[in-house]
């Protein structure tokens, strides 16, 4: 590490020198070696590498062994070397992650969702006031919500009825002359949020929600010139103790709530959600939002605030320098999603218990959507600087 950190940008360390000519020397034998040559075509996996030792290590051993002592041989020899150590590493690694599964899995045994349940309403309350010891007297009831993925969960593991997921309220409404299925806030974490787990079947409701949620954030940044992505998130307004403040962000025409041409914070999150519904158009965005300077040391900052109100004179929106763990964690789940072909989809995927949930999954979207009425309408623009 000391030398990498050492070396200039685009310099190489001694070692880093010296490795072709030394792999030259070491893989000209190997090459040559046809059982070699293809043991090494694949790199093993984690579970084979700590499994059993393969016969290529036992024939390295023998070439070392036959060798004279020399540069090669000493070469050889650390290779060896280094397998042993990786083949140790594995072990460590594989039993650590046996001992973490075993947590987990006792960790969500004892959790209990059913306490939040309204069997009356069929719907999950918002929290539990230990204080006063009783459920909040809201509740989550829209289909398009974070909060879907826990009634998934729950269905899943019996522990409400089905009927929950049938309770929950799908209102419609329409943008840009095609009906879109509406949540509460407007944010893209409403609608994507469940997609880091959750598969989104092709001609599902849930797929085509989530596209035109997609789409009408993308056609209402374009009106005002700005980068698309909007959420809930951290805005440029302080507390008293120098502290970003936090609340939700929406659109207009998307969200059921009031007042969502008030604001207009951008949030990076946001964008790389959307890379489980249009990956090229959220990469495009996010080197948008690089362009603006919201890509730091430790990842994307977590938001620009375009509202007209909070911005300086003179300026186009101002940078929320901060990081937030949840939003961090979200991106680096779609973004392994993007890179691996949904892989953390798949593993949700592979519990017996979702495979038998799953077709709540596949609800079509309806022939006549049932109109809704909003609150206000979408209003005038946001104020933000021209």
């Amino acid at each position: 590490m000391s030398q990498l950190s050492t070396s200039t940008p685009g310099s190489l360390s001694d070692a880093e020198r010296e490795w072709p000519q030394a792999g030259g020397e070491v893989f000209a034998p190997i090459k040559s070696n046809p059982n070699l040559k293809g043991a090494l075509a694949e790199f093993p996996s984690w579970r084979a590498l700590a499994a059993r030792e393969p016969a290529w290590v036992e024939e390295l051993r023998r070439m070392a062994d036959r060798e004279a002592p020399s540069a090669r041989k000493t070469r050889l020899e650390r290779l060896l070397t280094g397998y042993e150590r990786a083949r140790e590493a594995a072990r460590e690694l594989l039993s650590r992650r046996e001992r973490l599964t075993a947590s987990l899995e006792e960790l969500t045994a004892r959790m209990a969702l059913g306490f939040l349940y309204d069997r009356e309403r069929k719907l999950f309350a918002i929290g539990y006031d230990v204080t006063e010891r009783r459920l909040d007297t809201s509740y989550y009831d829209l289909l398009a919500s974070e909060a879907r993925v826990v009634g998934f969960m729950a269905i899943a593991r019996g522990e409400v009825p089905l009927k929950h997921w049938a309770a929950l309220g799908r209102p419609f409404g329409m943008a840009q002359g095609e009906p879109v299925l509406l949540s509460w806030n407007g944010t893209l974490f409403e609608y994507l949020m469940p997609a880091l787990f959750q598969e989104l079947f092709p001609g599902s409701l849930l797929a085509y929600a989530c596209r035109r949620a997609v789409e009408i954030q993308r056609d209402y940044a374009r009106r005002r010139g700005i980068p698309w992505g909007i959420s809930e998130a951290a805005f440029s307004a302080l507390d008293a103790y120098q502290i970003y403040q936090y609340r939700a962000f929406g659109v207009p025409g998307l969200g059921l709530k009031r007042g969502l041409e008030e604001d207009l914070v951008v949030a990076p999150y946001a964008t790389a959600l959307a890379l489980a519904v249009d990956p090229v158009a959220a990469v495009m965005n996010l080197r948008r939002l690089a362009r603006y300077g919201l890509r730091g040391p430790y990842g994307f900052y977590e938001a620009i605030d375009f509202t007209r109100e909070r911005c300086p004179a003179g300026e186009r929106g101002v940078i929320v320098y901060a990081y937030m763990a949840h939003h961090q964690g979200m991106s680096l789940v779609s973004l392994a999603n993007a890179l691996l072909d949904g892989i953390m989809r798949r593993r949700f995927h592979a519990d017996p218990r979702v495979k038998a949930a799953e077709p709540v999954l596949y609800e079509r979207v309806p022939t006549e959507p049932p109109p809704a009425i909003l609150p206000g309408g979408e209003g005038p623009p946001p104020r933000i600087l021209p």
